[in-house]
């Protein structure tokens, strides 16, 4: 993932690679760039909008909003740092909106 601003554009946006062991397999990337299309046109507030899918060569390329935030990882690294666990309210809270985001996707 790389943080970046589009051309004329002060907002920061994510671009998201394909792995670089994939790089060199055709199939990967016709796939990735596929599924991408299809992800650009799901609209959900649990589900980071695609602004622009990008085939550049082999590579895909997937343009995002920049959403600040903290992950899961992190904030599981946080809670069992401070030996606690994540409480039921925010774990219900991700929970939901991950299901929410699959059933949008679907």
């Amino acid at each position: 993932m790389h943080l970046a601003r589009k051309f004329g554009d002060e907002r920061l946006v994510a671009v998201k690679t394909m792995r670089p062991d994939l790089a060199d397999d055709e199939e990967a990337a016709t796939t990735l760039f596929d599924e991408a299309r299809v992800l650009s046109r799901i609209r959900h507030p649990s589900v980071v909008a695609v602004l622009e899918v990008v085939r550049a060569g082999r590579d895909v390329l997937l343009v995002m909003p920049f959403v600040r935030g903290v992950t899961i990882a992190e904030l599981l690294v946080a809670t069992s740092r401070a030996d606690r666990d994540v409480p039921a309210p925010i774990a219900s809270a991700i929970a939901q909106d991950v299901l929410a985001g699959l059933g949008a996707a679907h």
